[in-house]
């Protein structure tokens, strides 16, 4: 394997449309259009920064979002969202199906449990790698695969008490769950099984492990993480990527009960580019030859003018449970 670097830009938490810089905005006339927004981090700082990394040769570059492109389900904030993502891309001279999509709970019509409930989401991202798009699987054959995933479902929400003081006529109405549904894991078997990348980075909104503090609101995290986790494991993923609390963050995992997978990941979490600060992931991904990838994230934030690092670099290349240099090199080769 010849050495390759590959870059994905890590944002999530967008939030569009772009909010007015005075503060918090009640238009309930809705009499506001596109040029009343001014902005709420930076972008021509963040465009900036596109320009350095254009620059930058021999390196394949990618933009990975995890979701909520936009706030309540907005149409607007969707097709703003995806302008703006098609502008970076334009920047980086990459093109349209380097952008790789997870949806959020926010891009969700919960208008009615049907088709519609995605069709907006789907209108402003049909150029890109998305769950719902037949090129849903980003790869760079024998090196990389990213996986968006969807972990935003509706139901109708069941529960007597509720439904006791509602009126007749809203006695359905719709719940939010985080979950990743039965047939994205069986598409997930049947798609790694016909690639040999040895990177393989899945990509969510919800989280799938506590980030901070105390959580006590209900389906914050994935239902079903305990599979979703030791399914990634046994199939060799590196990282899981994903958004939602709007905190940063790189955590590692290894399920030591999985010796024949020996592989364990590093679970990263975005902070929200939609802030007025405008946070973003960047992970470095560097191949040489017989040796397993190095992988270096970054957290950045714009402020003042100028692109800021948050900390020093992290390592997250995979960590393999063998004995000697030998046993993981030829595992290396294997995947």
């Amino acid at each position: 394997m010849s050495m390759k670097r590959i870059k994905i830009l890590h944002l999530s938490d967008l939030h569009f449309p772009l909010p007015l810089q005075s503060g918090k905005v009640d238009d309930k006339e809705g009499v506001l259009g596109p040029e009343d927004y001014e902005g709420h981090c930076n972008v021509k700082v963040f465009e900036e920064y596109l320009l350095r990394l254009a620059k930058e040769v021999d390196t394949e570059k990618c933009i990975l979002v995890t979701g909520d492109l936009t706030d309540k389900g907005k149409v607007d904030g969707l097709n703003q969202a995806a302008s703006f993502l098609k502008s970076a891309a334009d920047i980086l001279g990459i093109p349209y199906g380097n952008i790789i999509v997870a949806p959020g709970n926010h891009d969700i019509q919960r208008a009615e449990l049907s088709a519609p409930q995605w069709q907006p989401f789907k209108a402003a991202t049909t150029d890109f790698c998305t769950p719902f798009n037949p090129t849903n699987v980003f790869e760079i054959k024998n090196h990389l695969i990213i996986l968006p995933l969807n972990s935003c479902q509706l139901h109708i929400d069941k529960s007597p008490i509720k439904r006791f003081f509602l009126k007749d006529a809203e006695k359905i109405t719709l719940t939010e769950i985080a979950k990743i549904s039965e047939d994205q894991f069986l598409s997930m078997a049947e798609t790694l099984s016909l690639s040999k990348a040895p990177i393989r980075i899945a990509a969510l909104h919800h989280h799938i492990v506590p980030i901070w503090g105390v959580e006590a609101k209900k389906f914050d995290p994935i239902l079903n993480a305990g599979k979703f986790v030791r399914e990634l494991q046994k199939r060799g993923f590196s990282l899981i990527v994903h958004g939602h609390k709007h905190g940063r963050g790189v955590k590692y995992f290894q399920d030591m009960e999985l010796t024949s997978h020996p592989v364990g990941f590093y679970v990263i979490s975005a902070n929200w580019f939609g802030d007025k600060i405008g946070w973003f992931n960047e992970i470095d991904i560097t191949f040489k030859t017989a040796t397993l990838p190095q992988i270096i994230y970054k957290g950045y934030f714009l402020e003042g003018g100028s692109v800021k690092e948050v900390k020093d670099s992290i390592d997250c290349s995979p960590k393999i449970l063998v004995e000697t240099e030998k046993q993981a090199i030829d595992f290396a080769l294997e995947i």
